[in-house]
Order: structure tokens, then sequence, then C-alpha cells
């Protein structure tokens, strides 16, 4: 899928507002039982936090990094979420 972003800054700050309200959680979250959850949710953040960068052209990455980058991120997020969750049940 050969998609290229346009420059679009009110998208770009929705995805970085919403990197911020889930790094806050994060921060949140570590207050209470759920910390094993914490690793999830920042994995969470930087995947909106690389979306919305990818939305002005000034901070855009060539295509191919984005997509690994992306992809990195996404398997972090799932491998955490899901060992946070075995920590959480046993």
């Amino acid at each position: 899928m050969n998609q290229t972003f346009h420059e679009n800054k009110v998208v770009g700050s929705i995805w970085f507002l919403l990197s911020f309200i889930v790094f806050i959680c994060a921060c949140l979250i570590l207050t209470t039982e759920g910390q094993p959850l914490v690793f999830g949710i920042l994995g969470m953040s930087l995947i909106l936090f690389v979306i919305g960068r990818q939305r002005f052209s000034k901070f855009q990455l060539i295509e191919s990094k984005f997509k690994k980058i992306i992809f990195a991120l996404s398997l972090f997020t799932a491998m955490a979420s899901s060992l946070s969750v075995m920590f959480i049940s046993s």
C-alpha cells in the first residue's frame, strides 16, 4: 500500500494531542495496581506520536522507514500488553 500523507496541521495536532493524553494516562496508571500495563500504553502513545509526525511535511519520514517504525512499535505494544495481562492474572 503506497500512500503518501499530505500535510494537515489540524489532523497532526489532533494526533499529537491524543498521544499526549495517552502518555498522561500511562503516568496516572503508575500510581495504581495496573503498573504492568504502562509499557503497552506508552507504546500506543509512541504509535500515535509517529502517526502525528507524518502529518507535518517538516517532520515526515521516508515511507519505508515509517512502516518499519510502526511495525516495530506495534509489535512491542502487542507483546508488552500480552505480558502485562499475564503478570496481572497470575
